[in-house]
C-alpha cells in the first residue's frame, strides 16, 4: 500500500465514449486519501472499475466517496461502487442534481470552506456551478478536480502556458470566464503538491505553477 496519505490512480476510459465529448485515450485519475477514514475522490467510468476496486480493497474499501463536481467522469462508476461498498456519498451542493440520473441520493452536500474527513473544501465555480478543489492541510496537498489541468492534457485550453498547468477548454466549461477568474481563489490556500484528474497527475512545488498560470491569465 502507498506510504503517502494520498494515492493517485489512473483509470481507463470507455472504448466508446460519448460522441458529444472529446475523444481521448487519456486516463481519468482518481485519488484515495488514507486517513482516519478512507476517502475516494472521483470514480472514473466502469471501464476502470477492476483497477479501482483492487486498490480500494487494499484499504478495506472506501468510507467516503467524494464526487468533486457533476461531470460523468467523476461519478459514472458510483452505482457499481455502491453495490460493493457501504460508503457515504458527498458532492458539492450546486451539482447534487447530477446524481439523479444514476439514481443516487448524496448523503452530504458540500459547501465552501468546510472541513470533512481531513480535507477543506474550496468552491471554485465555472467549470460547473459546484466545481470544487479539496485541500489536505496535513500534507499540503491540493486535490484539484477540474479547476485546472496539466498543460498537455486533452482537456487543456489552447495557448502558451508558462508553467505545468492550463485552464480547461472553454467548450468544456459551464462559464469559461468564471472558471478562469476563479482559479485565483486557490491562491489563498497554502499547498505544495497538487494532484489533478487530467494529464500528468502529481506535481510537487505546485504553488509556483499556480502563480505562473495566474500570470498567463492576467490574474497575478
Amino acid at each position: 500500500m502507498d506510504s503517502k496519505p494520498i494515492r493517485s490512480l489512473d483509470l481507463l476510459r470507455p472504448q466508446n465514449p460519448d460522441e458529444a465529448r472529446p475523444q481521448t485515450n487519456e486516463p481519468v485519475t482518481v485519488h484515495i486519501l488514507d486517513g482516519e477514514e478512507t476517502v475516494l475522490f472521483g470514480t472514473g467510468f466502469d471501464s476502470g472499475l477492476e483497477t479501482l476496486t483492487a486498490a480500494l480493497d487494499a484499504y478495506g474499501g472506501p468510507d467516503v466517496i467524494v464526487v468533486e463536481h457533476g461531470d460523468p467522469d467523476h461519478y459514472a462508476a458510483l452505482p457499481s461502487l455502491l453495490e460493493r461498498y457501504d460508503a457515504t456519498v458527498a458532492i458539492p451542493s450546486q451539482d447534487a442534481q447530477a446524481l439523479e440520473g444514476i439514481g443516487v441520493t448524496p448523503d452530504v452536500k458540500l459547501g465552501h470552506d468546510e472541513h470533512h474527513w481531513g480535507v477543506r473544501t474550496v468552491h471554485v465555480p465555472g467549470h460547473t456551478p459546484g466545481n470544487m478543489s479539496f485541500l489536505h492541510e496535513p500534507s499540503d496537498t491540493l486535490i484539484v478536480g477540474d479547476t485546472f489541468v496539466h498543460r498537455n492534457s486533452f482537456a487543456a485550453a489552447p495557448g502558451e502556458w508558462s508553467g505545468r498547468f492550463a485552464p480547461i477548454k472553454p467548450e468544456l466549461n459551464a462559464d469559461d470566464r468564471q472558471a478562469r477568474e476563479n482559479i485565483a481563489t486557490l491562491r489563498g490556500y497554502p499547498f505544495d503538491t497538487a494532484v489533478t484528474t487530467h494529464g500528468l497527475n502529481v506535481f510537487e512545488g505546485a504553488a509556483a505553477d499556480l502563480e505562473a498560470l495566474l500570470a498567463d491569465l492576467n490574474l497575478a
